[in-house]
């Protein structure tokens, strides 16, 4: 496997109606589950919200992954007559399959993981309410958590017989966090992705007095470099596949990364964290070296000119080219708060109260 990923065509679709029909006004809901209470409850959330937050993790995913893998029983919810994502197909960076299992396995073990993911009374009870209705006459009671959970567990169900990781819907992704369930796809690349947030939290808020509490909203360097591209909203999708050329080197590493583990390879993966951990020490150097008192040594080549920290040369030199490079710039890439606004902009939700509650939401759903 390489760093292939299970998405949900609802993410698709999600994405291509904010493209098409720009920001939804109508209401979604989102689990919240107080594990100390034993309580769970649906809050609300704008369904544009989700929508830019589908749209977010797709364009980032496009970057990142070599392809998305969709059930292709519901391809027909998503590819709309000029729909940017139709190139996405075209491509082949999405593709869809078909679960390579008998129907009623599938079901089994869907029901299985379903039962998993209801962690209170509540959603026990609603299960179980869903599950008569739907056997006794094809309805549902609880749409939202036939729609989240259940489909969910359709999902992981599917990452199971693939042997793939999954990515769901937003509100789906934000389910599985609150239920606390972990698969069993050992996914680098979401790894990866999340140590490069982790470094850049770090970052801002070694260099922003007060920042580790009004740190706002942090974009992944992928989507800030993509919107500033773009000059409509239209041009997302193809600034995206721009630049997924441009990080062809990045994805390269992370396949390795990923096939070092499936093999168990220990010398491999070493090699691999070591990359990460030489970025790491380098960003530390970077932010604190003014207030540690750091002395440097000027270089000058005919076709370099830079300070050289008073570190060995050669680890310097590394995190100048290659994947330690990418790496290091993207660590110290821009937040993305003005990124964002422009976003909001290019749907014409930027001085809006939608807009504004989009904000304020979207941090619980990136």
């Amino acid at each position: 496997m390489s760093s292939d990923l299970l998405i949900d065509n609802w993410t698709l679709q999600a994405a291509e109606r904010l493209l098409l029909d720009g920001c939804d006004a109508d209401e979604s809901v989102a689990l919240s589950v107080d594990g100390a209470a034993n309580n769970s409850e649906w809050v609300p959330k704008a369904t544009a919200t989700a929508d830019l937050a589908a749209l977010l993790r797709l364009l980032t995913d496009v970057i990142t992954r070599d392809h998305l893998l969709v059930d292709e029983t519901f391809l027909s919810t998503w590819g709309r007559e000029k729909s940017p994502l139709i190139l996405l197909r075209e491509s082949a960076i999405v593709a869809g399959h078909i679960v390579p299992a008998p129907p009623s396995e599938a079901r089994a073990l869907t029901a299985e993981i379903v039962e998993h993911l209801c962690v209170t009374p509540s959603l026990k009870d609603a299960q179980r309410e869903n599950r008569e209705s739907w056997s006794s006459g094809r309805n549902i009671v609880h749409q939202a958590q036939s729609t989240i959970l259940w489909g969910a567990a359709g999902y992981l169900m599917r990452s199971h017989y693939f042997g793939l990781p999954y990515s769901g819907h937003p509100l789906r992704a934000v389910a599985l966090e609150q239920t606390l369930f972990r698969s069993a796809q050992i996914d680098v690349t979401l790894g990866v992705k999340q140590w490069l947030l982790d470094q850049r939290k770090a970052v801002f808020e070694a260099v922003i007095p007060g920042s580790h509490v009004t740190i706002g909203i942090i974009l992944p360097p992928f989507v800030v470099e993509i919107i500033e591209a773009s000059s409509s909203a239209s041009d997302l999708i193809t600034t995206a596949l721009q630049y997924r050329d441009e990080y062809a080197n990045l994805r390269r590493w992370l396949h390795g990364y990923q096939e070092a583990v499936e093999r168990d390879d220990m010398a491999a993966m070493v090699k691999h964290k070591d990359v990460l951990r030489s970025v790491e020490d380098n960003v530390k150097r970077r932010v604190h070296s003014s207030k540690d008192g750091g002395t440097s040594l000027s270089v000058s080549l005919a076709f370099l000119s830079a300070s050289l920290p008073s570190i060995a040369p050669l680890e310097w030199a590394k995190n100048k080219v290659g994947v330690r490079a990418v790496l290091n710039r993207l660590v110290f890439s821009k937040r993305g708060e003005q990124a964002f606004t422009r976003l909001l902009g290019l749907f014409g939700e930027g001085s809006t109260k939608l807009g504004r509650r989009i904000a304020h939401e979207l941090p619980d759903l990136l």
